[in-house]
């Protein structure tokens, strides 16, 4: 779902075909799932695990209300007692799907008058997208973070070629640590603390490299163009602008 925006950019002689062919492999997925239940269900399903599952690894967890009975899958009472306001819980998903719309037209917006979008890009996007549902997420656990990941590892690759993925692999190993070590070692609110420290920081940066990027490339590219056409015109003086000086005199 999140990485429909970044594919139709990227392809943009085959949107309609893409689109058809992305339906018809998500009603076979999901046509299983509909027969086995009915669908009144599996609604109430999606809306429960907001409120009744969640962990701190998200950005609502200090709206979250303390005190109550949390049951899990296995029926047992969750230690934190922690749920999102009633008013919130059916808001996040919807907000993850939703988000994907405004950052694909703010892609497609600022490419319109240059080259089509580079794979570069659309491999930002991708990994922008993929952490902005881990830090909405009220149930964020680590393998929410793989798609991020993997995103992330291929744009640095494409990005840097010639240098190792650091910035990949450092993240791996803060995710294992935040993940699957944080939580034996301090508190909920600590684990969120921590969490955010890292995610949001790394979100508005990522951001930052996707749509500001081509801005600063279009403002060198406009330089280039513009000194290009600049050559052989003659100046204020009657020089020629890049032609060789003459000398005043002769030797």
């Amino acid at each position: 779902m999140l990485a429909i925006g970044p594919v139709l950019l990227a392809l943009p002689g085959a949107r309609v075909r893409t689109l058809l062919i992305s339906g018809a492999i998500a009603a076979a997925v999901m046509a299983p799932l509909l027969l086995s239940g009915s669908p009144a269900s599996l609604a109430r399903g999606a809306a429960a695990t907001g409120s009744v599952i969640s962990t701190p690894f998200q950005v609502f967890w200090p709206l979250g209300e303390t005190g109550h009975v949390i049951l899990g899958n296995d029926g047992q009472a969750k230690p934190a007692g922690w749920r999102l306001p009633p008013w919130l819980s059916p808001l996040t998903h919807p907000l993850i799907a939703f988000m994907v719309v405004p950052l694909s037209l703010l892609v497609w917006h600022r490419n319109r008058d240059a080259p089509p979008a580079s794979s570069e890009q659309m491999l930002g996007l991708l990994a922008l997208l993929f952490l902005l549902r881990c830090v909405l997420d009220p149930w964020n656990v680590v393998y929410y973070e793989l798609p991020f990941l993997l995103a992330l590892l291929a744009w640095e690759s494409l990005r840097r070629p010639d240098r190792l993925p650091v910035l990949s692999l450092a993240l791996t190993a803060l995710v294992w640590l935040t993940f699957m070590k944080l939580p034996s070692w301090t508190s909920p609110d600590v684990q969120c603390f921590v969490f955010l420290g890292w995610a949001l920081p790394l979100t508005g940066w990522l951001a930052r490299e996707v749509f500001a990027r081509n801005v600063l490339a279009g403002g060198v590219a406009d330089r280039d163009v513009g000194a290009a056409s600049n050559q052989g015109k003659p100046s204020a003086t009657g020089c020629r602008v890049g032609a060789p000086q003459q000398r005043a005199g002769r030797a």
